[in-house]
């Protein structure tokens, strides 16, 4: 609700400030110019205009903002007669009565120009000066009680003063109200980002922000839980893997040593006893299989020269199968 409040209110300074340009300004040279600078220019065109010996002339400072603005100036004696003008267009007459002098200060614009009319005082006479604009500026006058207007101004700047201040407490207090809440949003995502991140409840003009803060911790807590099950079953694949390796190794080692010597019972029932522990979760034991094997390779030791090559083949064996399952092999 308040940030829909700050954008309308954003949207209606705006439009003021469009509509004031819009009404109150007019184009120049020089860009936009208030409305009211025709009038104001005329009024200050006087300290360029100068009076001696029954003559008038202008400084060549006003002849160039004349031309400059595409203005121009006729400038009448007390009788209503042109003594002076400069880019005046030809449907302007030479004279003035005082009557169309009072009209042309009050008309708008006509013939593509808005004329303004001040006059210029000397120590000899007073001369009227007209002034023309290429703009289309609209004159107008208020008129109200002066007296109420006047008991009513102490009331007015009071409460324009209180009002002001008003405007100002309030922005105060909502730029803090803001900042809180921002400063609420920036943590949580700080919290987000270190996994310790407490759900808020989902209410007030930022019901959406949290809302998604809350859907974006519980997918990513979906996803650490995901990643570490994955973790969890490609560690135990890894586990069997290497399990099943070393069974095969010891296997494979035991029954060569073992069927070298002859020793077939012997061997199949090695190699049951090592299936059966490595079921149980176990590795099947060396040292008895090493004791086996060298009980029965004594009687064979004393045969001859090739038996005791193999009987080395064995040994060497029997500390490879070792070396695979970490044990220390068993004195012969």
């Amino acid at each position: 609700m308040a940030i829909t409040l700050l954008v309308l209110f954003v949207i209606l300074i705006a439009f003021g400030i469009s509509m004031f340009f819009y009404v109150f300004m007019i184009p120049d040279p020089d860009g936009l110019s208030l409305a009211s600078w025709p009038n104001t220019f005329t009024d200050n065109f006087s300290l360029w205009m100068n009076y001696e010996n029954g003559s008038v002339s202008v400084e060549e400072i006003g002849i160039e903002r004349l031309n400059k603005y595409g203005l121009w100036i006729q400038i009448i004696n007390e009788s209503g007669y042109e003594i002076f003008s400069h880019n005046k267009p030809a449907v302007y007459p030479e004279s003035y009565g005082m009557a169309d002098l009072v009209s042309l200060s009050g008309r708008g614009y006509e013939n593509g120009f808005t004329v303004f009319v001040n006059r210029f005082d000397t120590s000899d006479t007073t001369l009227s000066y007209l002034v023309g604009f290429p703009y289309s500026v609209g004159k107008s006058l208020l008129y109200y009680n002066g007296e109420h207007v006047a008991r009513l101004s102490p009331l007015a700047k009071t409460v324009i003063l209180l009002a002001s201040g008003a405007i100002v407490l309030c922005g105060f207090v909502y730029s803090f109200w803001l900042s809180r809440k921002l400063s609420i949003i920036v943590g949580s995502i700080r919290t987000i980002s270190q996994h310790r991140y407490r759900p808020l409840k989902e209410t007030g003009v930022f019901g959406e922000v949290y809302g998604s803060l809350n859907q974006m911790d519980v997918e990513i807590r979906r996803s650490i839980r995901i990643q570490e099950e994955t973790d969890r079953t490609r560690n135990e694949w890894i586990s069997q893997i290497q399990t099943a390796i070393l069974f095969f190794c010891a296997w494979f080692t035991v029954t060569l040593t073992l069927v070298s010597g002859g020793l077939w019972t012997r061997a199949l029932m090695i190699m049951f006893e090592m299936a059966r522990r490595s079921r149980l979760g176990s590795h099947p034991t060396a040292v008895s299989c090493i004791s086996l094997s060298n009980s029965t390779s004594r009687s064979e030791k004393a045969g001859s020269f090739k038996m005791s090559i193999i009987s080395s083949f064995r040994k060497r064996s029997i500390f490879v199968f070792c070396g695979v399952y970490g044990i220390a092999p068993a004195s012969s």
